[in-house]
């Protein structure tokens, strides 16, 4: 199951380093299960963290939420709530990104997987998230 397998409870699972991979318990099956995933990524200084979903498959969007915020705490600024759509690539401002998945109700199951990176800052005033420096 990975990381991610204590249903009933908030599994925060610590990720740094270049490059990583997250992804729902039992990925690639559905998971039918009510449990919470938050992924806390650290990337190298002066680097963005880039979060590539690679498969993203959602039963019932009141029943399951995927959030993603703009560094380390869950009061951080959202970026990203996803449910039926997504969008593929999703970069932070800074060198930390909080990704939740929650699963509310066992009816329906879900599944995702995403791969995150670091991706260098450029020099400058612009944000540039695809810049290699």
């Amino acid at each position: 199951m990975g990381p991610c397998k204590h249903p009933g409870q908030d599994n925060v699972i610590r990720l740094s380093g270049d490059a990583g991979i997250l992804f729902s318990p039992l990925y690639p099956r559905k998971f039918e299960e009510s449990i919470t995933c938050t992924w806390v990524i650290t990337v190298p200084g002066e680097h963005f963290v880039r979060l590539r979903i690679k498969d993203f498959d959602f039963g019932i969007c009141e029943r399951s939420s995927f959030k993603i915020r703009d560094g380390e705490r869950s009061s951080s600024n959202l970026l990203k709530s996803f449910c039926r759509t997504f969008e593929k690539d999703v970069f932070s401002s800074g060198r930390h990104l909080f990704v939740q998945y929650r699963s509310r109700d066992p009816v329906g199951g879900d599944n995702f997987y995403a791969v995150f990176e670091a991706v260098k800052q450029c020099k400058g005033d612009i944000f540039i998230p695809t810049c290699i420096a």
